[in-house]
């Protein structure tokens, strides 16, 4: 849709269900990062050809995701089941996951992210 609210295109994406997901917009391309119900983090563009796929032990019932405007590639995850955030960056070839925050550092089943971009933070 625009922002007018009129139909624009679809968009076929793999599985039957997206539960969450998060736009990263750059001058020459789109990508659109989404957890499917089988709790994979994947990137397609616009056209919808995958870019990457994403599990991990380590990221149980992937929730909220986030991009950051001002280091663009670097999408967070937060593991509701896990208790923690990935920081996943994609370089072309491979995933970089770095787990930035832990259930030590007070996450807790975290929902949603969120990116402040006044002190460049997420909440």
């Amino acid at each position: 849709m625009d922002i007018n609210g009129r139909y624009e295109s679809t968009i076929s994406v793999p599985g039957n269900c997206v539960r969450y997901f998060s736009l990263e917009t750059r001058e020459e391309e789109t990508k659109i990062y989404f957890i499917s119900q089988n709790n994979k983090v994947q990137c397609i563009s616009m056209d919808g050809t995958e870019i990457f796929s994403f599990t991990s032990p380590g990221l149980i019932s992937p929730a909220g995701l986030a991009t950051c405007i001002y280091d663009l590639g670097n999408l967070f995850v937060a593991g509701f089941g896990s208790f923690n955030i990935h920081q996943l960056k994609y370089d072309g070839t491979e995933i970089k996951n770095t787990i930035i925050l832990k259930k030590e550092d007070g996450v807790k089943k975290s929902k949603a992210l969120s990116f402040n971009k006044d002190d460049l933070s997420y909440i």
